[in-house]
């Protein structure tokens, strides 16, 4: 009975240790890759130390600068071309259109506010674009970016009613068929048909001022898109000793044909 037992565990012990074994032959082979690498890689390096210094003093001189000069090269290729791109920035920066907003916009006859229409008629008008720039302006939109806005003295607590019109000259606008080019020291007087504006809420008694915001679009020669935006206020004559020189921006939506001349605000102005 014993011995059947000793046989009986022989076959156990073998097979657990067959795993044991696997696994020593699998990490032996993992080291000797390794180690095989390693070897590989200092065979290199010697190999690449041993030719180097193969090399006698001139052929070593000789390499070096030949590595220099590709070195060289490669550097002042690099700065060529960033010059280059520097230089070509700066001839279209000197060499552009600025189209500007000449002068403030005129009414050509009396326009009517009346709040019991709801309606500001604005009457003809007129505008001015000049290219004071020393390059042709080679498409001008100016037609399509005016804006009149009724602002209330009495605050009402809400930008859209409170505050003055102001431009985005980054505006991104698309051709239109009216544009038409600008050389340079060219002014161009732009006509404006009468056109209509709604009301905000107001009264008869209360007083108001008068904004328009003018911006004018254009493309120059390298097909770069430019814009200037100002913002102009309407002033009255006025016999009051703080508006008698540039004139008095109040007055009130009371059906009376008006007539007054815009003056540059403060605000609104850019250029790019």
């Amino acid at each position: 009975m014993k011995d059947n037992d000793r046989n009986d565990d022989k076959p156990n012990a073998a097979d657990n240790l067959t795993p044991t074994s696997t696994r020593e032959n699998k990490n032996n082979k993992g080291h000797k890759s390794k180690s095989d690498a390693d070897k590989s890689n200092r065979r290199q390096k010697k190999t690449f130390r041993a030719v180097w210094r193969s090399y006698s003093r001139v052929k070593q001189l000789e390499v070096v600068i030949a590595g220099l000069a590709a070195a060289g090269v490669v550097g002042y290729l690099i700065a060529y071309i960033v010059v280059s791109m520097k230089q070509n920035s700066q001839v279209q920066m000197q060499h552009m259109p600025l189209v500007i907003n000449s002068r403030p916009p005129e009414f050509l006859q009396p326009f009517i506010c009346d709040v019991r229409k709801g309606q500001l008629n604005t009457g003809n008008m007129r505008r001015f674009v000049k290219n004071i720039g020393d390059a042709n302006a080679v498409k001008v939109n100016a037609f399509f970016f005016s804006r009149l806005k009724i602002i209330p003295e009495h605050k009402r607590g809400s930008e859209s009613f409170d505050a003055p019109p102001v431009g985005n000259c980054n505006q991104k606008v698309g051709s239109v068929p009216v544009e038409f080019p600008l050389p340079p020291n060219i002014e161009k007087q732009i006509e404006i048909r009468q056109g209509a504006m709604t009301l905000p809420p107001l009264s008869t008694d209360e007083p108001i001022q008068l904004y328009d915001l003018e911006c004018v679009y254009y493309w120059d020669e390298y097909g770069n898109s430019h814009g200037t935006c100002d913002t102009y206020r309407l002033l009255f004559p006025s016999t009051n000793p703080l508006d008698i020189i540039s004139g008095s921006p109040t007055f009130f939506c009371d059906a009376t044909p008006r007539i007054g001349k815009f003056r540059e605000a403060l605000i609104g102005h850019c250029e790019q």
